[in-house]
């Protein structure tokens, strides 16, 4: 799943890989992550998504958060978290300073920064 910043950027995990394809004022590049602490499998995807004004990754498989820095590239595990757990295929949704995590369960979780 693409993610676009608020630049517009485009950024997206090539799967199993430790590189993120960029897209900017129409111009791609593939650029491999800076001191990722990630070791990811074939099939693993980080879905990238942002939570005030910061930008994140979340393996779906492993259910391990990542900061990822837009600036540098850099990826650093953050830890994991349960709120993914409800499904392998959850859908997230940024509006404003929340987060919004949906699963096939019928329900939602918010996330928002304190």
């Amino acid at each position: 799943m693409p993610y676009a910043d608020a630049n517009r950027t485009i950024y997206y995990h090539l799967g199993g890989s430790d590189s993120v394809l960029i897209i900017q004022n129409g111009k791609k590049l593939v650029q491999k992550f800076k001191n990722s602490s990630a070791s990811l499998l074939p099939k693993e995807i980080l879905k990238f998504f942002s939570l005030s004004s910061k930008t994140y990754a979340v393996n779906l498989k492993t259910k391990e958060v990542y900061s990822f820095n837009t600036k540098n590239y850099e990826l650093r595990l953050l830890g994991r978290s349960n709120v993914f757990e409800s499904a392998q295929n959850v859908r997230l949704y940024s509006v404003q300073d929340k987060l919004w995590v949906a699963g096939t369960l019928p329900a939602v979780v918010v996330l928002e920064k304190k």
